[in-house]
């Protein structure tokens, strides 16, 4: 008996807000306590439009970085309670919206049983504790939910136009959220590519200039909002003074973090600093243990492209969505930092999954039904070697 898509998302958004329940006894902490706790503007908005306008960070703290989705949410439970046993309660439930949209991304692309692996796996991983268990992190779960609802329905596009609206809306929600979202028309063009759809003509553009508008607007609007700035400060420590190039050399050893986090999360870190990492622009062996493990990446995901598409898929992902958080072409403040990898962690998943459903034995990738092609004819050589009990197994 093959297993249902509704099953698979229904079943990952359970077990995503099983495991994110702990977290509702937890208090304001850490950047709670500046970005949400005790925010006149958002306890007490004189106006929708003061919401709307307000930076992500207070002017005490800059005035930088514009929000306004995650902003607004945050307003709104205000309205319900201003205890943070109330905002973690949301920051769940928005938890297990974003595990059920990437279960039901990973069903459009590999069928029910590759959906309902990733989303258990995506449910369950370490990683995602700071992005759910701090109220800030609620920027990361909105816009990775966006981000999951715009794909699928940029898969379903071609079903009708209503579903272009909703790459509209999925980008808004995505970009309002956080400024990971300048990835989204990229994710869509992947995303094609893993359906073996046909670049050429409207079909995958139509949904890229969808998921690109709202971005567009994003970023015109913000001109206007009087927020200096797209992110919170300058280049983290150790990263200051260097080129382009100097930066993508000093990652190179720090990326291995990323790929320990996804595959074993056995150290956790709210603080990924100069004290707990180094950056070094020479030649080290961490510096040739990185390129190792990207050029093996790379080697593995090219030969397999065929036969374990979901490899060179995965990859491809976390590269496009942990792009804005590499230090590389977009600043940030932090060298690593948990929270940014929920987003990205969805590609370690879906590679992972596709092996496991199409090794022997396995299950196959899709379990729903396929219906015969009425054209085809079995050789009559196969035929006759069948022998005539064959019928019996049809």
């Amino acid at each position: 008996m093959g297993v249902a898509t509704r099953d698979a998302v229904l079943l990952s958004a359970f077990l995503a807000a099983v495991v994110a329940a702990p977290s509702i006894r937890n208090e304001f902490v850490a950047d709670d306590q500046w970005v949400v706790a005790n925010r006149q503007v958002l306890e007490h908005p004189p106006s929708a439009g003061a919401v709307l306008k307000e930076p992500y960070w207070p002017a005490s703290f800059g005035g930088v970085m514009w929000r306004p989705a995650v902003i607004t949410s945050w307003a709104l439970d205000y309205r319900v309670s201003s205890s943070p046993h109330w905002f973690h309660a949301v920051n769940i439930l928005w938890a297990a919206i974003a595990t059920a949209l990437f279960a039901l991304l990973a069903c459009e692309l590999a069928g029910p049983a590759v959906g309902l692996i990733v989303g258990v796996l995506f449910a369950v991983h370490p990683v995602h504790v700071e992005a759910v268990a701090n109220v800030v992190g609620r920027a990361e779960l909105m816009a990775a939910a966006g981000y999951a609802a715009a794909l699928v329905c940029a898969i379903r596009a071609g079903q009708g136009r209503m579903y272009l609206i909703g790459v509209v809306l999925g980008a808004a929600l995505a970009i309002g959220s956080k400024e990971i979202a300048v990835t989204l028309p990229a994710a869509v063009l992947l995303v094609y590519v893993a359906k073996r759809s046909p670049l050429r003509g409207g079909a995958a553009w139509r949904p890229v200039v969808a998921a690109t508008l709202p971005i567009l607007v994003y970023f015109i609007v913000h001109r206007f909002v009087g927020i200096r700035t797209f992110y919170g400060g300058g280049l983290a420590v150790g990263l200051e003074h260097l080129n382009i190039l100097q930066r993508t050399w000093a990652m190179v050893p720090l990326s291995l973090q990323w790929w320990r986090l996804f595959l074993f999360p056995a150290h956790l870190s709210a603080d990924y600093s100069p004290g707990e990492l180094t950056v070094s622009t020479g030649l080290t062996v961490w510096h040739v243990v990185g390129l190792l493990c990207w050029i093996g990446l790379g080697t593995l995901a090219w030969k397999t492209r065929r036969t374990i598409p979901g490899i060179a898929i995965g990859l491809a992902w976390v590269v496009i969505t942990i792009s804005p958080a590499a230090n590389i072409v977009m600043p940030s403040e932090f060298l690593i930092a948990e929270r940014t990898l929920y987003l990205p962690s969805f590609g370690r998943f879906k590679r992972d999954g596709d092996p496991v459903v199409t090794a022997p034995g396995g299950g196959g990738g899709d379990c729903r039904p396929r219906r015969r092609d009425p054209k085809h004819r079995p050789r009559a050589g196969l035929a006759r070697r069948r022998g005539p009990l064959s019928g019996l197994a049809a």
